[in-house]
C-alpha cells in the first residue's frame, strides 16, 4: 500500500520495531539475508514468525527484517509502496507514526 494514498497529509512514515522475528526460521525466498545472532537480542522479548516489512520496488521486493529498536523511516508517497507480511505465529509489536509538512493538517497539542 501507499500511505499518502490513505491520507493526503502524510508526508513521512515511520515504524519502530519493538520485538524480533524468530530467525531460526528464515522467510521463504529470503535465505539467510537479514539473519541476526539470536544471542544479540534480549531473551525477554517475544519473537514471531512471518511479519517482514517489504518495500515493493519495481525490480525487487526489499526486506527490512524486524529487530527491536530498528526504526524505518521513508517518504509516504507513491515512490515507497510497501507491505507487512502476515504473521504466522506470535505477535509483532511496533509503533507507527506519520508526519506532515502541511501546517493546516498538523496536530497541535494544547
Amino acid at each position: 500500500h501507499i500511505d499518502k494514498a490513505n491520507k493526503r497529509a502524510y508526508d513521512f512514515s515511520a515504524t519502530l520495531f519493538l520485538n524480533a522475528k524468530d530467525h531460526d526460521s528464515p522467510t521463504p525466498g529470503q535465505g539467510e539475508a537479514g539473519k541476526e545472532d539470536a544471542a544479540s537480542r534480549p531473551p525477554s522479548l517475544p519473537t514471531f514468525l512471518g511479519g517482514d516489512f517489504l518495500f515493493l520496488d519495481a525490480d525487487a521486493h526489499r526486506n527490512v527484517c524486524p529487530l527491536p529498536g530498528r526504526l524505518v523511516t521513508f517518504t509516504s508517497g507513491f515512490e515507497n509502496p510497501h507491505q507487512t507480511q502476515r504473521i504466522s505465529q506470535g505477535h509483532r509489536y511496533a509503533l507507527t507514526a506519520w508526519f506532515t509538512t502541511d501546517p493546516e493538517a498538523a496536530f497541535v497539542a494544547s
